[in-house]
C-alpha cells in the first residue's frame, strides 16, 4: 500500500489505522454475507 508521505506522522497513523479498522469490518461483514447468502441457496 502506498503512503501519502513517507514520514509517519499521527495523521497518517490515524487515518491507516482506520482504514485497517474498517477493511476489517467490511471484510468481517461481506464475509458473514457470503456465507449466509450460500447457507440460503
Amino acid at each position: 500500500m502506498m503512503k501519502k508521505n513517507a514520514i509517519p506522522t499521527r495523521e497518517n497513523m490515524v487515518d491507516d489505522h482506520v482504514f485497517d479498522v474498517m477493511r476489517n469490518v467490511m471484510g468481517e461483514k461481506l464475509q458473514s454475507f457470503s456465507c449466509g447468502y450460500a447457507n440460503l441457496l
